[in-house]
């Protein structure tokens, strides 16, 4: 990495992503590793999201304007279904 850090700087990410579904809530909880001049240093912070129905999701693309092409349950292109953990919206913009 170079500008502000210097390029002797290295930055890892560690993110975890939980779901608290009884109050629809996504919650990332990130560590930034940064090493330079063999200094290390951790930088902990925490984003949490309200978590949206897949119809509520799709509900909102479609009045921005955009066409649901599919629903995908993994990342591997798997079928979503509502035991899925993970949803991938693919749409296009009309």
């Amino acid at each position: 990495m170079s500008g502000r850090m210097g390029r002797r700087t290295k930055v890892s990410l560690v993110e975890s992503v939980t779901q608290d579904r009884a109050r629809g809530l996504t919650i990332f909880d990130q560590q930034y590793l940064t090493t330079r001049d063999g200094e290390r240093r951790a930088h902990h912070f925490t984003l949490t999201f309200r978590t949206l129905s897949i119809r509520q999701m799709t509900s909102r693309l479609e009045r921005a304007g955009f066409a649901i092409d599919v629903v995908l349950g993994d990342y591997r292109g798997g079928p979503w279904d509502a035991r899925a953990d993970v949803w991938v919206i693919l749409a296009t913009k009309r």
